[in-house]
């Protein structure tokens, strides 16, 4: 497919004459830019975003916008001076050069936006950030495109899978933030606020793993019945609770034996969708004559972590396809994006719906995807499979949420030395400006400090958390 040029329908941010690198005013863009990008970005724990949002107030919504936003320029700013590091011939790329124009943008838009003083202020940022997300649905469907298109040219692949895999950390990230910020602004709005629904803002405090599995199940098996025209295989879910003989608190478990967590739900949900889509969309491909063997899926618990193995006998997968399972420019990835340009699906219904229009067809980014979102809290995602018979996929989701969110930090020792002294640098400089700033007079708002931050920590209270705070702007 050839990139349109044309301006009709695309997002505003995409539009924009501004971002166009021979724009005069690109010049003065790039220099705004250094100033977000000499700051670190801050990562929280799901419990801080428990903490913050179960005590919310519509001071405390006016804090936490004025923080979103700012955190919102950090990152976007990182991501888009990755972009202008990338080498010529990939940057020129028109599917590359649409999701750099789209960040532009995007950090123009928010970056234009007054500090929020009011909630009316707060109504017209939430808004724009509704907007923001909705044009970066596009984001992943393009870079995959670009990439793959790039992968041709010689350039190093694992250099550009990881330059992908930085993008989509960061992007979850964004869009955790925005959603998060969204959701507890309904819930100030609409009176929701303390209301035991079991939701703080979109976190799901009593998450439950079986549950789960059985919503991904049953529109999976719907999926492939339509699409296959034939009844799918069995989906037998097993649940091992351990935690009791952890010390895991009672209220953690339900009269069933329940495995209960808190959790993004709609995070898990993704994973869980895909990968038994593709054991059950492989199993049918596989045995397309008698007895279909049932897809099974086991779910576990210790007092740290929820595991998940979702296993089958679909004739596993060859060496050669296993070697390239997490790139994104392996030619089997582009699936549908040969045929068109598509949205990414936001939560599981979505992508039943948009896999049931695209049919035999698959866009081909959801198992890295779901790696990438089972390690954006601290987990992972293994595959083991035994060519000729059939694959084991393996999720680990802490359960604690105490761990801080995967922003997009290179695993590199280069890349984590110069964070690490860019830090140090913004650390000195802060201290010598804001000697006094860390006190009681101002508003804050949590975060955990992530390798490359510069602000404070201390313990919280006596309950363990690391806790640190950021100077309203």
């Amino acid at each position: 497919m050839t990139f349109n040029n044309s301006r009709e329908g695309l997002p505003r941010a995409v539009s924009l004459d501004s971002v166009k690198s021979d724009s005069p005013y690109h010049f003065y863009q790039t220099k705004v830019l250094e100033e977000y990008v000499r700051r670190p970005a801050n990562a929280s724990t799901l419990r801080q975003y428990i903490f913050f949002g179960r005590q919310m107030t519509p001071e405390r919504l006016i804090t936490a916008a004025n923080w979103v936003r700012s955190e919102l320029l950090t990152r976007l700013a990182h991501r888009i001076r990755d972009f202008q590091q990338l080498p010529f011939l990939v940057g020129t790329n028109p599917h590359i050069e649409y999701v750099y124009r789209l960040y532009w943008g995007a950090f123009e838009k928010i970056r234009q936006q007054p500090v929020i003083q009011d909630l009316e202020d707060n109504t017209h940022f939430c808004q724009v950030l509704r907007d923001l997300l909705e044009d970066g649905k596009l984001v992943v469907p393009r870079l995959a495109r670009g990439v793959s298109e790039c992968s041709a040219a010689c350039y190093n692949h694992q250099d550009l899978d990881r330059f992908v895999n930085r993008m989509l950390r960061s992007r979850i990230s964004r869009r955790t933030l925005a959603e998060q910020h969204i959701a507890l602004t309904d819930a100030n709005e609409h009176g929701w606020v303390n209301e035991d629904d079991g939701y703080i803002g979109i976190i799901y405090v009593r998450c439950s793993a079986s549950k789960v599995v059985q919503r991904a199940s049953s529109l999976v098996r719907n999926h492939a019945h339509q699409i296959y025209g034939r009844q799918p295989p069995e989906i037998h879910v097993h649940v091992h609770n351990d935690a009791h003989q952890h010390g895991m608190q009672q209220q953690q478990q339900d009269d069933n034996n329940e495995i209960i967590f808190a959790y993004v739900p709609e995070h898990l949900e993704y994973i869980l969708f895909e990968l038994i889509s593709n054991a059950v969309r492989y199993t049918l491909e596989r045995h397309t004559q008698g007895n279909i063997p049932a897809v099974e899926v086991t779910v576990s618990a210790n007092a740290k972590d929820v595991f998940f193995r979702i296993s089958d006998q679909a004739g596993g997968i060859t060496s050669e396809r296993y070697g390239q399972l997490w790139s994104y420019q392996s030619r089997h990835h582009l699936g549908n994006l040969e045929r068109g340009i598509l949205k990414m699906p936001m939560d599981m219904r979505e992508r039943a719906e948009q896999a049931t229009d695209l049919g035999h067809e698959h866009v081909g980014m959801g198992l890295p995807m779901s790696r990438v979102y089972a390690e954006y809290w601290g987990g992972e995602l293994q595959v083991m499979t035994m060519d000729g018979y059939g694959t084991d996929a393996y999720v680990r989701i802490p359960r604690l949420g105490t761990n801080a969110e995967n922003l997009g930090l290179e695993d590199n020792p280069a890349a984590i030395k110069n964070e690490r002294r860019k830090a140090k640098q913004h650390q000195q400089q802060q201290h010598r400006q804001h000697n006094d700033a860390i006190s009681s007079q101002y508003n804050y708002h949590p975060s955990i400090v992530q390798k490359n931050t510069n602000l404070t920590s201390y313990a919280l209270e006596s309950d363990g958390w690391s806790q640190s705070y950021m100077v309203r702007e």
